[in-house]
């Protein structure tokens, strides 16, 4: 579940080789190495990294 603007948001578990990855018919959010970004209808809307 992730919570954005208010919009909560299911996103389901999908499979990785590393990393994890999230999502649903409208968002895909990934983090991979410590590089986190958030995907809706294709296009970027987050992005973090440490």
């Amino acid at each position: 579940m992730l919570e954005l603007n208010g919009e909560r948001i299911e996103l389901k578990q999908e499979r990785m080789a590393s990393g994890i990855k999230y999502s649903n018919e409208h968002f895909v959010y990934t983090n991979w190495h410590g590089e986190t970004k958030l995907y809706k209808d294709g296009k970027l809307i987050f992005s973090d990294s440490k």
